[in-house]
């Protein structure tokens, strides 16, 4: 860790602030905490934190405060790969990585992985981030080869951010490359509902290999070997290294995959504490909620950001030795645990805003169109949708992220 994470290596107690600045934060916290209640109109249901953890949170984001931005960029000075875990089709969060790009590389880090776009079309990816011109058509056949319904703006987004960085070296200098991780699926072994229940078939589509192992393969061949560093932008299933998902790991052993670990997990056990899970904060699965969606700890983040400075509401912190590290896991991921706790799941936690705020991926226009309608059809991502249109398809597309917002809705 550097000494920007270590200063606040003990609890709240243990932090060098004067008494003056001690009394503005209880202050702070009294107000904002006891007498407005942020979630009194929520869809979903809060809990919050005791007044205690209140109070340690608000100190440690004040007085530690790091843009998410820097702080990830920081982690490289001890880590090889830095695992973004996102909930996947979340605007905020695919912007914030865009973002992040021209940092990473002015960083010396020249890696982005990412877990929606195919290894086998590495060489094309690299055509586009060094062309004259951006080619967005090429990038849209990217995504479209990693799931034809995978046609949103943002992910795209990525391409270009990247692309642009490489617009403005010099000749010579080393360009900044987004690394396709995942297999192709075989989606043509799934064409009925039969075939979706039958484990034989699912193990079909992943012919090619594990994704989660083929996806490490690739990071430690690509990046580790040569001595270089990556952030890896992928589900949070998929980022853990330490911690393994009860759920996942009972539906893996159901299915008789040869592994039950995920992407970070096989990393972790190539190169130890050298790789990171840092979560992006967003809503987590809860089945218990109406739209199966709801506020991670209870709600005490978004609780949190309400009563920050509005110049402290992006934040990134590294999590051992902080209250953060105790907040304790509600949902889908707690199941199983007597208490499970986000120090547990992840090293570093990213916040970018309130989950009311965010919104989700903007669909592509004609992501589905004359010359690809076919393949879409035969590679759709279960049982075959029949003979529909080209409109039809691309409806289906946005409807997803429309779906999306009215989950997020609830957290307003």
């Amino acid at each position: 860790m550097t000494k920007q994470h270590t200063a606040w290596s003990g609890q709240y107690k243990g932090v060098f602030v004067s008494r003056e600045r001690v009394l503005f934060l209880a202050v702070s916290i009294a107000v904002v905490f006891l007498v407005f209640n942020p979630f009194k109109r929520s869809g979903a249901r809060i809990q919050g934190a005791d007044a205690k953890t209140r109070l340690a949170l608000y100190a440690q984001v004040v007085e530690q405060h790091q843009s998410p931005e820097d702080y990830v960029v920081s982690l490289f000075n001890d880590h090889d790969i830095v695992l973004l875990g996102e909930q996947q089709s979340i605007a905020d969060q695919l912007l914030f990585v865009a973002d992040l790009i021209p940092a990473l590389d002015a960083a010396g880090v020249h890696f982005l992985g990412i877990e929606y776009a195919n290894a086998s079309d590495q060489a094309e990816i690299d055509r586009v981030l060094t062309a004259p011109e951006y080619d967005a058509e090429a990038v849209n056949g990217i995504l479209f080869r990693y799931l034809v319904i995978w046609g949103f703006q943002e992910y795209a987004d990525l391409f270009h951010a990247a692309w642009k960085v490489n617009a403005a070296k010099q000749e010579g200098q080393e360009p900044f490359r987004i690394l396709g991780l995942n297999i192709e699926r075989n989606w043509g072994a799934i064409r009925t509902q039969k075939d979706l229940e039958d484990p034989e078939a699912r193990k079909a589509v992943i012919a090619a290999g594990l994704p989660d192992q083929v996806m490490a393969q690739t990071l430690i061949r690509e990046v580790v070997a040569g001595g270089e560093k990556a952030a890896v932008l992928c589900s949070f299933q998929s980022s853990f290294t330490d911690f393994q998902f009860k759920g996942y790991v009972e539906n893996a052993r159901k299915q008789g995959l040869s592994s039950t670990l995920r992407l970070g997990n096989f990393l972790y056990e190539e190169i130890g504490g050298r790789a990171v899970t840092v979560l992006l904060h967003g809503p987590w699965h809860d089945e218990k909620e109406k739209f199966g969606i709801g506020y991670p700890f209870g709600g005490a983040i978004d609780e949190l950001i309400r009563a920050l400075p509005e110049d402290k509401r992006r934040f990134g912190l590294t999590l051992p030795g902080t209250a953060f590290e105790q907040l304790g896991v509600t949902g889908s991921f707690s199941r199983g645990y007597a208490r499970l706790t986000l120090g547990e799941m992840a090293g570093g936690y990213v916040v970018l805003g309130p989950l009311g705020e965010y919104a989700p991926v903007t669909p592509i226009p004609e992501f589905i169109n004359e010359g690809n309608i076919d393949q879409a059809i035969a590679r759709f991502p279960g049982p075959a949708p029949g003979n529909i249109s080209v409109a039809e398809f691309n409806q289906f597309i946005a409807g997803i992220p429309q779906d999306y917002q009215r989950a997020l809705d609830t957290l307003k």
